[in-house]
């Protein structure tokens, strides 16, 4: 085992957590950890970054948490894993709160014992948690919470949450099953068109997490500059880009989810959705 120090990433088979192990691997002077609960995603991402030291465990259960923190080398700690599907979370919410609670408490109540060395710890919400509608935006917030007080108990080291919308193309989101649908020349469904929400690629999502680090002063939830967009523009955007017979979509409306918003918002007293700067034609045809 490397005694150089060790960064662990949780959730890192994810699509966003993949897109931050690529990035921190650049950096030779740390060894990553990721944690995951799919063997097999594990396995492969270490077979694209060798060096990589991987965990197989459920962040709800503490026994992985002692193993991902072995060796007392760990100075830092990226919050990824989740539970996450908004419709799934509704169905078993039991599994969705023993992800993003139970889990989230074990690392506050655990790392600092175990990680002498710990220095930062870094933890993803969602606009979810601002108009909580839902189990998943509630257990967001409840992880912000979780965040603020870990920072009261153990003020020697850095607690900080960035809180940001969705993220382009992230496993499961509307947009793949689009993108497929679109391809295949199926029909194609849309909840409430002119809903709007916040929307980055994967790339500038690794950088808000990366610049929270930097610039966020303590554990409150650090919130990116916003940018909007309808889920009709959005998918308008995408049937340039997939269809291969753009005049021949065929569309179907449905209704919002009831754990859905019509806007999202970031900050309680901030502006929603739809009352931000929109993306352009042109920013949404290159970011699809």
């Amino acid at each position: 085992m490397s005694s150089s120090p060790v960064v662990v990433i949780t959730g890192g088979t994810g699509f966003l957590g993949r897109a931050l192990v690529g990035r921190l691997s650049q950096d030779p002077a740390f060894t990553l950890r990721v944690v995951a609960r799919r063997e097999c995603e594990l396995l492969k991402l270490q077979r694209d970054f060798p060096g990589l030291e991987v965990v197989a465990g459920n962040v709800a259960d503490a026994h992985t948490w002692y193993t991902a923190c072995r060796g007392g080398q760990v100075v830092a700690i990226y919050h990824l894993a989740a539970f996450k599907h908004v419709r799934l979370a509704e169905a078993q919410p039991l599994a969705c709160l023993e992800s993003n609670v139970v889990g989230t408490l074990n690392l506050v109540r655990l790392a600092p014992q175990l990680c002498p060395r710990l220095r930062s710890v870094l933890g993803v919400s969602t606009d979810k948690a601002v108009q909580v509608r839902g189990q998943y935006g509630a257990s967001k917030l409840a992880l912000e919470g979780l965040f603020l007080e870990a920072e009261r108990l153990h003020p020697r080291i850095q607690w900080r949450v960035v809180r940001y919308g969705n993220v382009m193309y992230s496993t499961g989101s509307v947009l793949c099953i689009w993108r497929e649908r679109l391809k295949k020349r199926l029909p194609v469904w849309i909840a409430q068109g002119d809903s709007t929400r916040f929307y980055w690629t994967v790339e500038e999502a690794v950088n808000l997490i990366l610049q929270c680090l930097e610039d966020a002063p303590d554990a409150r939830p650090w919130v990116p500059e916003l940018r909007g967009c309808s889920l009709r523009r959005l998918l308008q955007a995408m049937v340039r880009k997939y269809a291969p017979d753009p005049d021949q979509v065929r569309l179907e409306e449905r209704d919002l989810e009831t754990s859905d918003n019509m806007h999202e918002k970031l900050t309680v007293e901030g502006p929603n959705s739809a009352q931000v700067r929109q993306l352009t034609d042109e920013e949404l045809d290159g970011m699809v």
